[in-house]
């Protein structure tokens, strides 16, 4: 997508483990040389994720999968950070268009591009989108939470 935005002002910083996808990486690098805006930063500790994501203006999640909750959009946040994300799964249950981040269709580079030149264009909704964020419950709020379902399960004769 940033490909297709040749000469916008913006960067593309790639992190992850890649050493278990040797071919893939090598594809990436082919794919990026030469354009100064991008590269591959690899993996980061845990101690460097907030760093991180304070750098970021927003998080890309272009998955083709049907993930269930991914964390990375949980951190993301977390830290303030909205997100882009494929428009499936529970990615698509997590991120609400236009709050707190966008969608697009699933492997839609068009559609992924023309989500990054709104943000170009409209400098103001990366702000909006900022104050969308839903808040992130703690481990204990979460525990609460399901300690509750489970106590109105366990009144209703479920948990026997």
């Amino acid at each position: 997508a940033a490909r297709l935005l040749a000469g916008a002002p913006l960067q593309v910083r790639a992190y992850g483990d890649t050493s278990g996808f040797p071919r893939y990486v090598a594809g990436l690098r082919r794919l990026i040389r030469g354009d100064g805006r991008m590269g591959l930063n690899g993996a980061f500790s845990k101690e460097m994720l907030s760093r991180v994501l304070r750098e970021l203006d927003v998080v890309v999640v272009p998955s083709l999968w049907y993930e269930n909750s991914p964390n990375v959009i949980l951190e993301a946040f977390a830290h303030c950070t909205p997100v882009i994300v494929s428009n499936v799964g529970g990615m698509a249950e997590m991120v609400e268009d236009g709050v707190g981040g966008l969608r697009f269709r699933r492997g839609d580079v068009e559609d992924l591009t023309r989500q990054l030149q709104r943000l170009l264009d409209r400098p103001a909704l990366l702000e909006a989108l900022r104050e969308g964020i839903p808040p992130v419950k703690r481990v204990a709020e979460e525990m609460d939470e399901l300690k509750r379902i489970y106590v109105q399960v366990q009144d209703r004769g479920g948990g026997t």
